[in-house]
């Protein structure tokens, strides 16, 4: 999974100080989202990661870039 959101990321190509906000889902642990935010963190420098409880069924995490 981290994988293909670093990718994502990467083709999004955020600027420097952008607001990446990751919504994590129900069957996600809060210790999995922040170490998935720490590595998206590793993988885009310059941004900011924020680690929201989304809970949504279907999807193990939603992402938004500002």
């Amino acid at each position: 999974e981290i994988e293909v959101l670093t990718e994502l990321i990467s083709h999004a190509e955020p600027e420097e100080g952008s607001l990446i906000t990751l919504y994590y889902g129900e069957e996600v642990s809060l210790d999995q989202a922040q170490e998935t935010g720490d590595q998206i963190i590793d993988a885009s420098p310059g941004t900011v990661v924020e680690i929201v409880y989304g809970g949504q069924p279907l999807y193990t995490y939603i992402l938004s870039i500002e």
